[in-house]
């Protein structure tokens, strides 16, 4: 507020209720303005408090945001933000605010916030020369506050809603910067007979100090400030401008409080105020009834350049100075004030006040010297009011209205719900035009607050159903008894299951309030009876008695007929399975049953897992089953088609049979130890089996030859023997190592003809030769590998002495030494019996008769040619 006060005193956190003037005291400007600070920041708590951070009365709702034309109309009537009453006479357009010069819509397609910028404006005789009395000659008296509001837009995101505005604040709003002033201390003076400089606040009269923000901290240079003595109430108004000259209204009764000592002066209007902008602030120097401009600084201004009520404003600072945070920044005359870092709006500005008497600057103080203080205005308040979307051709289609309306407090009648809801009736078949009147009345409350209204009218009216309220055809109303309540009897038809009522709160005209309450009855008719078919897939989707009793009338079932618990041996067929298929009308003729093998493994239908069988006249369903080879056999006959009928349950029946396997037949151990306490016959020949088995021992399941296994009576080339490097003997157990390895129990002879020189068909016999080998063992295969010597012999193709006398081939013979070769645990030793006429593989491999302890033998002809 630029105008000439002593200083502003008014501090919420001092809790001050009232000014009280005392009688023979000076009066002062403060004191009075105390009060009215203080009258309105209760006025303005109090509404915030009752209405919230901002809301509109419900009956004169104003600021609706309403599209027209291709262009944005600001509704009229009323609302409060952060307390403040805010009003608009008529409907205006965005673009024709009286408050907001120069407005303009938004020209690029996306959503936006129209919102509220609310804010009190200081206006003196110069904005408003109708605040002098002209009965007096027009003198300078009182001032004035001015609520402005502005509606605003701003582009929000495509997807926001109102929620999303609660608290809001545009984001070129913030202003977190802060001052603190002093008078500036005496130094400290160490020589005792020096004189310490003055101190404190040095001028001669008692000074209000404004400290202004003038560029903020968006400026390309950053924030500036400059600063009046005079709270910046040395003003003219500005009536024309000439060349470099000012002409001016008044240039003060003298230099102390007038314009004729002006340097710096801030040229504006009201449309500059309105928007927040700066004037133009340039220096001057006083003339005759003039100020001449020392420079534009800029382009020249002409007095077309001003709107309504121009005025010029002295400032006493050397026109806009940096806004230094780094320390305290001498004013003039012992006053100092310092900034701390943060943003800084253009027209933040706080009041300093310095007294001559004392030589003290007035500022909060705590124990460590002044405190930084927060922008004393001017205060900005923002509300929603809707949001918009603007597309590409222009036009605007709304997307909310956030505005919070509020009714006043004698309509704050509440309608509430007291009883007679959810009755049901038995209607009369015979007549459904039968009204049956409900056990109890339909009863509904009134109140203001906690307290009953009585007298209150309520509309009762039938809004579904052809029923009678209060043995009248038509609407009734029943107004309410002492206690606040409204009661009516309800008549229902015979006809209707849902039938309903509505009550309606009406005000003294007879119009609809509040929201109405909704009766609502049924009658008891299977139709309108829940049902709930739980478990039941014969009657699943039927939730009503109604059509669960017309399903189960017309419902065919699958029962029973024959061929459970029979009994077979594995793989066998049984007796035919039957069921029937059946309503209560008797069987079904032509239903699909489909029997499907469950368990055990058996057949259906001649072969098959599953089989579809079809009911003759007599309802009946057969189908052959042939076991499989588990014990438990099973059978599932499902009923999937019933034509001209519901299936309902039961639709499946189990079939049983059982095999007769070995596990399932009983079994007395008493007499055989061996049994091993087994009770079945399939445990006793297993445990038979497995003593049996603790018998016997190693078994030779082939020999080979360079991979080819070697049969007996083969021939074998004894070069290839050789080649081979020997014989492999597999066994089915891996073999202990340190049991065969160097020893001889692998022995590999040959028949050699006696003599030698007798030829074919005369020699008298063989005499035996055991060819030298090296035995050894590898898990579970044994080998018998020849010797250097030996393989030289075999690769040479045995002495000549043999092949000359006419012998292409001798007799080998192959043995294995059972008693000795033990498995790996040393425990099972080898069953080396082989028999030719076992199995049906030459030799008659596997070994083994059972014993173990048996050598192994065999033999095969050994070509030498």
């Amino acid at each position: 507020m630029k105008a000439d006060f002593s200083r502003a005193t008014f501090r919420r956190e001092r809790h001050f209720s009232s000014v009280r003037a005392q009688q023979g005291r000076v009066q002062l400007d403060a004191d009075l303005n105390e009060q009215a600070d203080i009258t309105q920041y209760r006025d303005e708590t109090t509404a915030r408090d009752v209405v919230g951070p901002c809301g509109a009365p419900m009956h004169d709702a104003g600021f609706e945001i309403t599209a027209a034309g291709g262009g944005i109309s600001v509704g009229p009537g009323r609302m409060y933000v952060d307390g403040i009453l805010c009003e608009s006479e008529d409907a205006v357009p965005f673009d024709e605010q009286p408050d907001l010069p120069g407005a303009a819509l938004p020209d690029d397609a996306g959503r936006y916030l129209f919102y509220l910028d609310v804010w009190q404006r200081h206006v003196t005789a110069l904005e408003e020369p109708d605040l002098r009395e002209v009965a007096l000659g027009g003198p300078d008296t009182a001032t004035r506050t001015r609520t402005v509001w502005q509606v605003r837009a701003e582009e929000v995101g495509g997807t926001a809603t109102c929620d999303d505005f609660a608290g809001w604040a545009p984001s070129d709003s913030a202003s977190t910067g802060r001052l603190r002033a002093r008078a500036t201390p005496a130094p400290e003076v160490d020589d005792e007979c020096l004189v310490p400089p003055g101190a404190g606040f040095r001028r001669l009269e008692n000074q209000l100090y404004r400290i202004e923000v003038h560029d903020d901290s968006d400026a390309d240079d950053g924030p500036t400030f400059k600063w009046s003595r005079d709270n910046g109430s040395v003003a003219a108004t500005l009536e024309s401008i000439t060349g470099m000259d000012l002409g001016v209204s008044d240039l003060g009764p003298d230099s102390a409080r007038g314009l004729s000592s002006a340097r710096w002066v801030e040229l504006s209007d009201d449309e500059r105020a309105l928007r927040g902008e700066t004037g133009v602030l340039v220096e001057v120097a006083p003339q005759a009834g003039a100020l001449t401009v020392q420079d534009w600084d800029g382009d020249a201004q002409t007095f077309d350049d001003f709107g309504p009520h121009p005025v010029v404003r002295r400032w006493d600072s050397d026109g806009a100075l940096a806004l230094d945070v780094d320390g305290w920044i001498e004013l003039e005359d012992g006053v100092e004030v310092q900034f701390a870092a943060g943003e800084y709006r253009t027209g933040d500005f706080w009041l300093v006040p310095a007294r001559s008497l004392t030589g003290a600057v007035q500022w909060p103080r705590d124990a460590d010297g002044p405190v930084f203080e927060t922008r004393h205005g001017v205060a900005h308040h923002f509300c929603a009011l809707a949001l918009f979307d603007l597309a590409s051709d222009g036009t605007w289609a709304p997307a909310g209205d956030c505005r919070a309306l509020f009714p006043p407090l004698t309509e704050l009648r509440s309608l509430f719900y007291v009883g007679g809801d959810g009755q049901d009736a038995l209607p009369d078949v015979d007549d459904p035009t039968t009204l049956v009147e409900l056990d109890a009345p339909l009863r509904v409350g009134v109140s203001n607050g906690t307290a009953p209204v009585a007298g209150a009218r309520v509309r009762w009216r039938v809004t579904a159903g052809n029923g009678r309220l209060a043995g009248a055809d038509a609407d009734v109303e029943v107004a309410t008894d002492d206690g606040g309540v409204s009661e009516c009897a309800w008549e229902v038809d015979s006809a209707t299951a849902v039938q309903t009522v509505e009550a309606t709160l009406l005000d003294a005209g007879g119009d609809a309030v509040h929201v109405p309450i909704e009766f609502t009855a049924t009658l008891d008719a299977a139709q309108t009876v829940a049902y709930d078919p739980g478990d039941c897939d014969g009657l699943a989707g039927a939730f009503t008695v109604q059509a669960a009793l017309d399903r189960v009338a017309r419902t065919a079932r699958l029962y029973y007929a024959g061929g459970d618990g029979q009994e077979a041996r594995p793989g066998q067929a049984v007796a035919p399975l039957r069921v029937v298929v059946a309503s209560d009308c008797g069987p079904v003729e032509g239903a699909t049953v489909v029997f499907k093998v469950t368990a055990g493994g058996g057949s259906v239908g001649g072969g098959g897992a599953s089989a579809n069988r079809t009911t003759g006249a007599n309802g009946v369903a057969s189908c052959p089953w042939q076991l499989g080879g588990a014990h438990r056999q099973e059978v599932v006959a499902t009923l999937s088609n019933a034509p001209g009928a519901t299936i309902g349950a039961p639709q499946a029946v189990t079939f049983v049979a059982n095999a007769s396997v070995a596990t399932e037949v009983a079994f007395d151990p008493k007499n055989c130890a061996a049994a091993g306490g087994a009770t079945t016959v399939q445990g006793a020949l297993d445990a038979l089996c497995k003593s049996m088995a603790r018998e016997r021992g190693i078994r030779i399941e082939g020999i080979f030859v360079a991979g080819e296994e070697l049969v007996v009576d083969a021939d074998l080339a004894a070069s290839q023997l050789a080649k081979a490097q020997g014989i492999a003997i597999h066994c089915d157990a891996d073999v202990l190592r340190e049991s065969v390895q160097g020893k001889p129990v692998v022995i590999l002879t040959v028949d050699i003809p006696w003599p030698g020189r007798a030829k074919p068909g005369t020699q008298l016999g063989t005499w035996p030769l055991v060819l030298a080998g090296d035995v050894d063992a590898d898990g579970s295969v044994i080998t018998w590998i020849p010797t250097a010597s030996t393989h030289q012999w075999l690769e040479s193709g045995a002495p000549g002495e043999w092949t000359e006398a006419g012998f292409d081939r001798l007799l080998a013979h192959l043995r294995i030494l059972g008693n000795f070769v033990v498995d790996v645990d040393g425990e099972v030793v080898l069953d080396g019996e082989l028999f030719a006429a076992k199995g049906e593989r030459g030799a008659g491999f596997p070994t083994g008769d059972g014993i173990r302890g048996g050598d192994f033998e065999m033999w095969f002809h050994l070509v030498l040619r």
